[in-house]
């Protein structure tokens, strides 16, 4: 038996993109009938009165950017049930910070918490008392990483372990397989298990867990000319499937598990990396199955005030640092230097890279716009890391500065960009951006 969704490019737009798929079309548009219903403004009301005293709102950017926020939430709640179907799986791309036009539709975005622009995110839901198949093709011009991380939860829940200094991400992971380990054929393609048992010699198999899980695909772009894999998931055993989930149920569900879905991300901030004291960034901690490092915390900007920060490399073919809002959500990306991956910084001599992060551009090479933004949240990542990597050596310099004084403390060689550079900078910053949609 294989039961799935098989799948299907649509191109009425001349799209190409192994993203676009008639399953995310029809996604984004429930999801933007779910931000029009009166359901939905009255569960905002009662959460914009539960939130009222949040640390966010202690400070002028967090009720400013609140309102784009539950947008984000919801679109990606709507999104993560229309792939809620464990009998008939379907990968949906779920988190996409930047509004995006296609398929007929204007869709203003989705995302959770401090998600990379670097990244592309996509989810299928499972149960364990089923088997199923993952069949991707891995593209010419591949990402710098790719994983599928295998987590405990449904569409509409999360499980968290308690919050720590050392502790990134959610401890509900279950399995984690990345691209070091996938074996693909000469066209590229592969197939990956996932069951409950031992791969006992099989090639490309995740062994999970009974109950509800989502597997979370990862594709880590360095360079945004980079193409996603092409991906699909099927059943290949299991009980009979039941009823297939309407329109109606999904928006049912959706509506259900907004309150707590909302609160869940919207207080995760508040003791991620175990509540680090504002403007300071501990030393960097490893990921869950050890995939990477990650080290962040909280800003609180005057406004002649930036971040100076000194990152090392060593060696990780992936590094990135961002900014969001004081809620841990990204901004648009595709329209402002939000964030610097190693192929859009300048590092020194020694190779390693400066910061600077402000509302205002003075010229710094390494320039992380703030959007505006006094208060937010600082992100950095390194990834495929050598395996004798230690995180104290990762961060070198952190330091609260007077913007006026940023000229004198970068080196004498450092290449200023002028004002016209920089608009041409991000004029191809918003191109290459775009090319994930084609």
């Amino acid at each position: 038996m294989a039961v799935g969704h098989s799948l299907e490019v649509i191109s009425d737009t001349g799209a190409t993109s192994p993203l676009y798929t008639a399953d995310q079309i029809a996604a984004e548009q429930l999801a933007i009938d779910v931000l029009g219903l009166p359901e939905t403004h009255a569960i905002w009301a009662t959460l914009r009165e539960q939130l009222r005293d949040d640390m966010a709102m202690q400070k002028p950017d967090g009720p400013l950017t609140l309102e784009r926020s539950l947008t984000l939430w919801a679109t990606f709640l709507t999104i993560r049930e229309c792939a809620g179907d464990v009998a008939r799986p379907k990968i949906i791309w779920g988190v996409e910070n930047s509004a995006h036009q296609w398929g007929g539709i204007n869709f203003p975005g989705s995302g959770v918490a401090g998600d990379n622009p670097d990244n592309i995110y996509r989810s299928s839901f499972i149960n364990g008392i089923s088997s199923y198949e993952v069949r991707g093709v891995r593209p010419a011009h591949a990402p710098t990483q790719f994983s599928i991380e295998v987590t405990r939860g449904g569409p509409g829940f999360f499980l968290l372990s308690p919050q720590t200094p050392g502790t990134p991400d959610l401890g509900d992971q279950v399995a984690l397989f990345s691209d070091r380990d996938l074996i693909v054929d000469a066209d590229g393609r592969f197939t990956v298990t996932l069951d409950t048992k031992p791969a006992n010699g099989r090639i490309n198999h995740i062994q999970i867990e009974l109950g509800p899980q989502a597997v979370n695909f990862r594709d880590s772009l360095s360079d945004w000319s980079a193409r996603p894999h092409q991906l699909d998931i099927i059943r290949t055993d299991g009980p009979a499937a039941g009823p297939q989930l309407t329109r109606d149920e999904i928006i049912r569900r959706t509506l259900i598990d907004m309150p707590a879905f909302t609160l869940f991300w919207a207080l995760f901030k508040n003791h991620w990396l175990g509540t680090p004291a504002v403007n300071t960034l501990p030393q960097a901690v490893p990921r869950d199955g050890g995939w990477g490092f990650l080290a962040g915390g909280h800003f609180d900007l005057a406004d002649d005030e930036a971040i100076l920060v000194t990152t090392i490399p060593a060696g990780a073919r992936y590094t990135g640092v961002q900014v969001t809002n004081p809620w841990m959500m990204a901004n648009d990306g595709a329209l402002a230097f939000t964030s610097r991956n190693m192929s859009q910084v300048t590092p020194n001599a020694q190779g390693e890279v400066t910061y600077v992060i402000s509302k205002r551009d003075v010229g710094a090479p390494n320039w992380i716009d703030t959007t505006g933004l006094r208060q937010g949240i600082v992100i950095f990542r390194w990834q495929q890391t050598a395996a004798n990597t230690q995180a104290h050596t990762l961060l070198r310099d952190f330091r609260i500065v007077k913007v006026a004084d940023i000229g004198n403390l970068l080196p004498p060689d450092t290449p200023w960009v002028s004002v016209e550079q920089r608009a041409d900078e991000l004029a191809r910053r918003t191109a290459s951006y775009h090319l994930r949609l084609q």
